[in-house]
């Protein structure tokens, strides 16, 4: 009998360690279902920055896309004014928050003096605000070009346009939009 039982205690330490090993088993085999499973239900950002959107434009889309472009064409054929080597670019416009002021800003090249005006216009909508061109130490801008939200009749996508005039001398006329709110 003496070596029956020394063979039972030979064996309890291999069952004892085949058990432990079969828990940490089971511990790992948990652990990478459950982590693979939160990856696969990973969804991607949506609306995040730099994303197109491939869908077919809405109407009011169209819309807006139209209005830029008789914009663009009915001031290209524009003659009242003098052609000249005044230019002017839009580098932001931005709004901090719902209410808050529209801030535009413009580099401008070719004179340090004029009028800045900015027009704005939505469907029917339209108003203009004039600012004076100030030089900078590199290039000229629209002086404290900031617009109050309460300017807007109306919420949502406003078209924007920038023309500089200087006597006789008219820039070209930059645009972009804006979602007001």
């Amino acid at each position: 009998m003496q070596i029956i039982k020394i063979n039972m205690l030979k064996k309890k330490p291999l069952l004892t360690s085949l058990t432990i090993l079969f828990v940490i088993l089971l511990c790992v085999v948990g652990y990478i279902i459950v982590h693979n499973k939160d990856q696969s239900n990973a969804k991607p950002a949506t609306g995040a920055t730099g994303t197109v959107n491939y869908k077919k434009p809405t109407a009011a889309e169209e819309n807006l896309q139209n209005q830029i472009k008789q914009s663009v064409i009915s001031k290209s054929t524009d003659t009242n004014q003098t052609p000249s080597n005044i230019t002017v670019s839009i580098s932001r416009i931005s709004q901090a928050g719902a209410g808050q002021d529209i801030q535009i800003r413009a580099v401008i090249s070719g004179t340090t003096s004029g009028t800045c005006t900015v027009t704005f216009t939505k469907d029917t909508d339209s108003f203009s605000e004039s600012f004076t061109v100030v030089q900078q130490a590199t290039y000229s801008t629209c002086n404290s070009a900031n617009v109050p939200a309460a300017s807007f009749p109306t919420k949502g996508v406003w078209n924007v346009s920038i023309k500089i005039t200087n006597g006789q001398s008219v820039s070209n006329t930059a645009e972009s939009s804006i979602n007001v709110t």
